[in-house]
């Protein structure tokens, strides 16, 4: 009985040990030279970038969540290498240590983004990315390590 409860002791601790590490980390790619600037906060609701979508897809939930939005990404204005991620009509479960997780081909992947709101519409600006090619975007939690939707990216 008394180590079963230490055992979950440790087992919370860690959780509370991840999410602060990904809470904390430097959303910088040092190898490929990747800054990425949050925006909004609970409840965002961020104007539309300028611009048609060069990319849009829905997301379709995923193991039993229930995640509803439109993902979109958009050319930024300032630079031709710097792309804005849009989540919009985001509907996600209210929980810590959701991120969001970028794809492109050929077989390039960024770092994670933390969720900043999980309601409303909220931009994501990708700095210094390149010509990527974006495929997929995730919502995945770091803290149950599942993905809780997916959208596949049209160009």
């Amino acid at each position: 009985m008394a180590m079963e409860q230490i055992s979950r002791k440790t087992y919370n601790a860690a959780k509370v040990i991840i999410f602060l590490f990904f809470s904390f980390i430097v959303l910088t790619d040092c190898a490929s030279g990747i800054n990425i600037e949050l925006g909004g906060g609970t409840g965002s609701n961020n104007p539309i970038p300028s611009g048609t979508p060069l990319y849009q897809g829905q997301l379709t939930a995923l193991n039993g969540k229930s995640i509803s939005g439109t993902v979109m990404i958009f050319t930024s204005t300032n630079n031709q290498y710097n792309f804005i991620l849009r989540l919009d009509s985001l509907n996600a479960p209210h929980e810590t240590g959701l991120f969001i997780k970028i794809n492109a081909s050929p077989n390039q992947q960024f770092n994670d983004l933390p969720l900043s709101s999980t309601s409303g519409s909220t931009n994501y600006t990708l700095t210094g990315v390149g010509n990527a090619n974006f495929t997929s975007v995730f919502i995945y939690s770091a803290i149950n390590s599942m993905n809780y939707a997916s959208a596949i990216l049209i160009h």
